[in-house]
């Protein structure tokens, strides 16, 4: 099979064995010229865009495989390379749209080698149909939005069953889920990990499970020895949680929600950045919303005690950025437990 790109390239030794290795390619290999113009299209094109090599050498690429709405930049690409040198695709791997003969789209994998042997000027493209690859991709990603949207609605089902043993905390978890999320937010975590967040939250108290309801309900300060009961449900809460393969450290946020900056929370005394970031949100979160809500054993203490507590503690016991996050949040931005975007599963 004769070859135009080695004619207008100079001779050299070996050009069979270069034309052997460009017409055996798996890949789809094709060249033009600095005008645009097909000078290679090797068979593996043939195969992918349906047109025979014969048909398309002296043609305009653009217009044989590149879809109408891309076919300007592409123009004003080349253009840009001849007079400045700058190509910003070159040597790169990226994902475009091409088309078939028969007019059909689909997406390609491309690399563009830009070659000047001599005094000519010729781009070399290297393009693999990928269309398997991302078909693959957009059922694996319908496939996890299932399943986390299946995860959230368990998540919730478990959050509510353990708030109907304790009518005071009604709310509490999906209160500090909302907030916590929205600090997460306000403090640049990624939705991902915000999702984590929000749905750790939802069941941070789920080792409450094992408190007698007699407890959990009972008006007045606990004794030293129910307190200590109560103080368990964050280990009780990770043992429930720490096998379950969720994408985020869900078990981490419910074991380390109580834990304290200066070391002086529970259950492992963790200090510092010792406690993971999402904990020190819940943290704040969990001890802002209890003070804002009524107790068994005592009212609603208001925003300003609230805004008091972990403002007056920050550093020692809060993340001083999640409680200046906080803050901001309820005065500035005037934030309110009734406004729940909840856990998004992605598009």
């Amino acid at each position: 099979m004769a070859s135009t790109l080695s004619t207008a390239l100079p001779k050299r030794p070996g050009d069979e064995w270069f034309h052997a290795i460009v017409s055996s390619a798996l890949d789809c290999i094709i060249a033009i010229d600095r005008h645009g113009k097909l000078i290679e299209f090797n068979e593996a094109a043939e195969t992918t865009f349906g047109y025979r090599r014969e048909d398309v050498i002296g043609r305009s690429m653009a217009e044989l495989i590149i879809p109408e709405r891309f076919r300007f930049a592409h123009h004003q690409g080349l253009r840009r390379f001849l007079e400045t040198g700058v190509q910003k695709v070159s040597g790169r791997r990226i994902e475009v749209i091409a088309k078939r003969a028969d007019g059909s789209e689909f997406p390609v994998e491309l690399t563009i080698i830009p070659l000047r042997p001599a005094d000519a000027t010729f781009f070399t493209a290297y393009l693999r149909d990928i269309s398997d690859r991302k078909s693959r991709e957009m059922e694996r990603l319908r496939h996890e939005a299932e399943l986390r949207r299946l995860l959230e609605q368990t998540v919730l089902s478990v959050s509510r069953i353990l708030e109907t043993r304790d009518p005071y905390t009604a709310g509490h978890q999906r209160r500090v889920a909302t907030l916590a999320k929205a600090i997460g937010a306000d403090l640049g975590l990624d939705s991902h990990r915000c999702d984590g967040l929000y749905l750790g939250c939802l069941i941070h108290d789920i080792g409450k499970v094992a408190v007698p309801a007699e407890i959990l309900t009972r008006p007045g300060r606990l004794d030293g020895v129910s307190m200590a009961l109560v103080r368990t449900h964050c280990d009780v809460g990770f043992q429930i949680t720490k096998d379950i393969h969720f994408p985020w450290p869900i078990a981490d946020i419910v074991h380390q929600h109580h834990e304290r900056m200066n070391g002086s929370g529970y259950p492992g005394g963790l200090k510092g950045e010792g406690i993971l970031l999402e904990a020190r949100i819940a943290a704040v979160a969990d001890v802002y919303e209890a003070i804002m809500s009524h107790r068994p054993y005592r009212a609603a203490l208001g925003e300003e005690r609230a805004l008091a507590e972990i403002a007056d503690n920050a550093t020692t016991l809060y993340d001083p950025d999640v409680v200046a996050s906080c803050v901001k949040l309820v005065r500035a931005k005037n934030f309110e437990f009734g406004v729940d975007e909840g856990f998004k599963p992605p598009a």
